[in-house]
C-alpha cells in the first residue's frame, strides 16, 4: 500500500478527487468509502493503515475535531510517515502544527498547481517514488527529448516510466527499439539497484539503532540552513548599518538641487531614508519656487514648472502656471512696447520698474488710466499701436529732437558696444553724412528705385517709371531732400514696406532692406526708430556692426579692416586712413575738451585746437 487517506466525511468530494489523482500516477490508495463509527479503529482500517508508506491527512476545522483523523494523524507522524494538506484554513493544534501542510482548498485537480507538486514531493519521498512531482512536467506538450530520457534514467523503477518510454519512442519515430529497450533495462536495473540500496540502509540503521539517514540528513540541513540564516541576518544587519550611513551621507552632501533629489529618491524609494530624502526635496522645492519668484522671469518660472511636472511633483507647480501665464502676457507687453520704442530692458516676462514704467507711460500716451496694470483695454490699444507703428504715414517720420547726440548718449553706446569713445566719434564722423534730418524734421534720405523693383518683383517698372527701374542710374538721383521725398511717397502708395526698405536713412545712410540686422521685425519699425533722433541712427550703424560681426574691429583698433568689411575691399585703404585720421583727432580733443592726458598709446602731433566733441 502507497497512500492511506484520512478526512473527515464531509470532504469526500475533494478527498475523492485527491485519490483520483493519485490513482492515475499509480499509485495504491486506501481510500474510505464508508461512514465510520464508533470509538476505534476497525480491523480493515487498522490495517491498510498500518501497511500505507504515507498517511497523508486531510485537514479541515471538522477534521482537527475528529478522534478518527487525529488518531491516524497521530500514527503517520510517529512513524514518520505524514503528508499532510488543508482542504479548508484550519487551525492545528500541537504536535500537528509542526509538520507543513500544503494549501488545496480551492484546488481542483490542476497537475501543476504549487501545492500539489510540493505534496507529490513528500508523498514520492515517503513511497520511495522521487519523480512523482515531476513526472506530468516531462510529460508536458512540448518536452524535450532531453528532458524525457533524463527523468526515464533517473527514475528507472517508477511504475509511471513505460509511459515516459512510450513517450520517447514516439518522438524518436520508428528504427530506435533496440537501442531504447537497451535503455529501459539498464534505466530499471539502476533504479532498483538504488531502491535496494537505500532500504538496506535504512534496515542497517535500524538493526544498530541508529536514526534514519533520511530524517538525520533532513535535520542537518535544517541546523545548516539556521546557521547560514543567522549569519546572513547578521552580515547583512551590519552591512545594512553601513549602507545607511553611506546613503546619509550621500543625501547631505551629493543632493544639491531638485534633479539631485529626484535621482536620489528614485534609487532610494524602499530605503527608510527616502523619508528624509523627501523631506530635503521639499526644502529644495521651496528654495526653487521662492528663486523663481524673486528672479520673475518666463525663463525662470518654466524652469521651475519644467522640474515640477516630474515625479515627485513639485508642491508648488500650480502656482508656478499662474505665475507663468501671468509672465507670458508681461513678455507680450514688453515686446509691444520695445517695437515702439518705449521699453529697452529684457523681453523676458518679469514686471521689474522698468517694464512697469513702460507701461505707465504708454497708458498715459493712449490716454487710459496710468497704472501698471496689464487688462485688456492696455492689450487692445497695443495692438492698435502696434498696427499704426509698423506701417507709419510718412508725414509721422519726423525727429522727436534735432540735437546731435549728448555725452550721455555716447557713454551707453560705448558701454553696450564696448568701444572706445574716441573710435565710436571716429565713425560717425566717417561713415556718417554732414547732417541726419532736414530743416523740417524728416531723417535725410536716399530711395533706390532699383531696389524698389526688385523687392517687388519688377511689378511697377511700366507704371511707375520714376521709383522702379532695373538698373541703378545715378543720374536718375533726384537732388532735393524733397524730391527723394515725394519719390518714396509714391513708392508707399503702391507698396509701403517694400517702399521703406529701398530707402536709407539719416547721417549713417542705411539702407531700410537691412531691418532684420537692425533687431526690428519689419521696415517700419526701423524707420520709425531712424526717424526719431540721431542717436538712434548712431546706433542703428553699430546694430548693423554687431549683426555683421565687425564690433571687434572698432575694439581692436584695426581701421583697415573695419573699412574693408563695412564699405567693401575696394575703399579699404583709403577709408582705413580716413577713420585712423579722424581717431587721432577725437582722442586729441576729448582730451582736451575734459582737461585729460591722452593715453600712451600714441602721441598725435598737436596742431590746431580741434572740433568739440
Amino acid at each position: 500500500m502507497d497512500v492511506f487517506i484520512s478526512y473527515k466525511q464531509e470532504e469526500r468530494e475533494a478527498a475523492q478527487i485527491i485519490a483520483s489523482a493519485l490513482h492515475d500516477l499509480k499509485l495504491s490508495v486506501w481510500f474510505d468509502t464508508k461512514l465510520r463509527a464508533g470509538g476505534s479503529f476497525d480491523e480493515e482500517i487498522a490495517g491498510a493503515l498500518n501497511a500505507a508508506a504515507a498517511v497523508l491527512v486531510c485537514w479541515t476545522p471538522a477534521a482537527i475535531q475528529s478522534e478518527w483523523v487525529r488518531g491516524e494523524a497521530t500514527q503517520g507522524l510517529q512513524s514518520n510517515r505524514l503528508a499532510a494538506c488543508y482542504l479548508q484554513p484550519t487551525a492545528l493544534i500541537p504536535p500537528f502544527n509542526l509538520v507543513h501542510a500544503e494549501n488545496l482548498s480551492a484546488w481542483a485537480g490542476q497537475q501543476d498547481d504549487p501545492g500539489w507538486v510540493k505534496l507529490l514531493e513528500r508523498i514520492g519521498e515517503l513511497v520511495g517514488r522521487p519523480g512523482l512531482s515531476t513526472y506530468h512536467h516531462v510529460m508536458r506538450s512540448g518536452a524535450a527529448l532531453g528532458e524525457l530520457k533524463a527523468w526515464a534514467n533517473a527514475n528507472g523503477a517508477d511504475p509511471l516510466v513505460d509511459s515516459v518510454w512510450a513517450r520517447i519512442a514516439v518522438i524518436e519515430g520508428e528504427g530506435s527499439s533496440e537501442r531504447l529497450a537497451r535503455e529501459k533495462l539498464e534505466a530499471r536495473i539502476a533504479g532498483e539497484k538504488r531502491r535496494a540500496l537505500a532500504e538496506r540502509s535504512r534496515r542497517l540503521a535500524r538493526e544498530r539503532g541508529l536514526r534514519d539517514p533520511v530524517r538525520e540528513r533532513r535535520r542537518f540541513q535544517l541546523l545548516v540552513g539556521s546557521v547560514i540564516a543567522f549569519a546572513v541576518l547578521t552580515v547583512g544587519a551590519m552591512a545594512y548599518f553601513v549602507d545607511a550611513q553611506g546613503r546619509e551621507r550621500a543625501l547631505q552632501e551629493n543632493v544639491v538641487t531638485l534633479a539631485d533629489a529626484r535621482a536620489f529618491l528614485r534609487g532610494n524609494a524602499w530605503h527608510p531614508i527616502a523619508a528624509r530624502a523627501r523631506e530635503k526635496f521639499a526644502r529644495l522645492d521651496t528654495a526653487a519656487w521662492e528663486g523663481a519668484q524673486r528672479n520673475g522671469s518666463l525663463a525662470a518660472l518654466e524652469s521651475y514648472l519644467e522640474q515640477a511636472r516630474q515625479a515627485p511633483a513639485g508642491a508648488y507647480a500650480a502656482e508656478a502656471e499662474t505665475a507663468a501665464a501671468a509672465a507670458r502676457q508681461v513678455q507680450q507687453v514688453q515686446n509691444v512696447l520695445n517695437r515702439l520704442l518705449i521699453y529697452r530692458g529684457p523681453i523676458d516676462g518679469a514686471m521689474n520698474d522698468e517694464t512697469g514704467l513702460a507701461i505707465e507711460t504708454f497708458r498715459y500716451r493712449a490716454q487710459l488710466p496710468v497704472s501698471r496694470e496689464i487688462d485688456a483695454a492696455l492689450l487692445a490699444q497695443l495692438d492698435a499701436a502696434l498696427r499704426v507703428w509698423i506701417l507709419p504715414p510718412l508725414e509721422d517720420l519726423r525727429a522727436l529732437t534735432l540735437d546731435p547726440p549728448t555725452e550721455a548718449d555716447f557713454i551707453r553706446l560705448a558701454s553696450e558696444y564696448g568701444v572706445e569713445a574716441a573710435m565710436l566719434h571716429a565713425v560717425v564722423d566717417v561713415e556718417g553724412a554732414a547732417v541726419a534730418f532736414t530743416p523740417e524734421g524728416r531723417p535725410i534720405i536716399l530711395f533706390e528705385p532699383h531696389i524698389f523693383s526688385r523687392l517687388t518683383g519688377r511689378a511697377y517698372d511700366e507704371t511707375n517709371p520714376n521709383v522702379s527701374y532695373r538698373v541703378w542710374d545715378a543720374r536718375r538721383y533726384p537732388r532735393t531732400q524733397e524730391d527723394r521725398w515725394a519719390q518714396l511717397a509714391e513708392a508707399y502708395a503702391l507698396d509701403p514696406q517694400n517702399a521703406l526698405a529701398a530707402a536709407s536713412y539719416g547721417r549713417v545712410q542705411l539702407m531700410g532692406f537691412n531691418f532684420a540686422s537692425f533687431g526690428f521685425e519689419t521696415p517700419g519699425e526701423y524707420v520709425r526708430f531712424m526717424s526719431q533722433s540721431e542717436t538712434n541712427q548712431v546706433e542703428a550703424m553699430l546694430r548693423f556692426a554687431r549683426v555683421n560681426g565687425i564690433v571687434d574691429e572698432l575694439q581692436r583698433k584695426d581701421f583697415e579692416g573695419f573699412a574693408a568689411r563695412y564699405n567693401g575691399p575696394g575703399g579699404a585703404a583709403r577709408y582705413g586712413a580716413l577713420l585712423r585720421e579722424a581717431y587721432e583727432r577725437r582722442r586729441l580733443a576729448l582730451a582736451q575738451h575734459y582737461g585729460l592726458p591722452l593715453p600712451e598709446e600714441a602721441s598725435p602731433q598737436r596742431e590746431a585746437v580741434p572740433e568739440a566733441p
